[in-house]
């Protein structure tokens, strides 16, 4: 199969090849043992559940497109090598370490509260960005969602303890 097809047909449900095959599935494991990489240490490292990462590389559970491409992205794999076992295999030289973490902020769509990450100068940590990310933010609160979000964040602080900052936050989105 065309790898750029073989991609299309991982986003496509009840796809015969939407599942990676036995031997990409071994190339990817045996890439993660080459390069001293847990399935945990990957699945953190891309953001996605250690759970998914193992149904994916057991063939229990078809890749995401998205996911299939920060696999590759983290372990520096071409696409057409892991899929069929042709042509080049690294787009980059794996590091001394064999892990880089993804920047999530760059990968994932830039809509609603993911502007707002990447646009605001309110410093968050990766659990905070990940706790606001599980929110259906609603359409009503796009004019103010700078705010929502502030408030938003200010919750979760509060909730870890750190009222200090949650109060501090509360202002500002109250000033604005």
């Amino acid at each position: 199969m065309n790898p750029k097809l073989a991609i299309v047909a991982m986003t496509t449900k009840n796809s015969p090849d939407s599942t990676l095959n036995d031997e990409a599935r071994q190339r990817l494991l045996d890439e993660l043992k080459a390069q001293n990489i847990t399935k945990r240490d990957l699945s953190r490292n891309i953001l996605v559940g250690e759970t998914t990462v193992g149904a994916i590389l057991s063939g229990k559970q078809s890749p995401t497109l998205e996911n299939f491409v920060l696999i590759l992205d983290q372990l520096g794999l071409h696409a057409t090598w892991v899929l069929h076992g042709q042509g080049e295999k690294y787009r980059r030289k794996p590091s001394s370490t064999g892990l880089k973490p993804i920047d999530a902020d760059q990968v994932r769509a830039r809509t609603g509260v993911e502007n707002w990450l990447l646009d605001t100068d309110v410093d968050t940590t990766a659990d905070e960005r990940s706790w606001l990310r599980v929110f259906a933010w609603p359409d009503a609160q796009k004019s103010y969602a700078s705010n929502v979000y502030m408030i938003g964040l200010a919750m979760y602080r509060y909730a870890k303890g750190n009222a200090d900052s949650a109060k501090a936050l509360l202002r500002r989105a109250l000033s604005e």
